[in-house]
């Protein structure tokens, strides 16, 4: 039962950030790439054409699907984009995992160099 309070306690830690990033590589994993959709690009809505971020979703989504063909023909940063999603999110819950060893909240913590 202590593992899942530390556990719990963990993703108490680790705040909100984690867990959208989380529910948006799930999204994109289970969105079909080829269904037509609503942008949420804001130069797409504004009628142009071209934007540098364009076809990113597509592209980690289509990596995540295991089509890495068509995720590079998307977008070239797909696949580094779910590669840094990942990393930062195993970043923040290992942070606060580590935090729930020392029972220090990171609002709390002293500063070093002002005592």
């Amino acid at each position: 039962m202590a593992l899942v309070g530390r556990m719990c306690r963990t993703v108490e830690l680790a705040g909100c950030e984690p867990i959208i990033w989380l529910g948006a590589l799930a999204w994109l994993a289970l969105a079909n790439p080829d269904a037509s959709h609503v942008t949420l690009c804001p130069l797409a809505n504004l009628g142009i054409s071209w934007c540098p971020g364009c076809g990113l979703g597509h592209a980690v989504g289509l990596a995540l699907r295991g089509d890495f063909s068509r995720s590079l023909h998307e977008h070239l940063l797909g696949i580094p984009a779910i590669l840094v999603l990942v990393h930062r999110t195993a970043m923040l819950f290992r942070d606060a995992y580590r935090r729930t060893t020392t029972f220090e909240h990171p609002l709390t913590q002293q500063d070093p160099l002002h005592g």
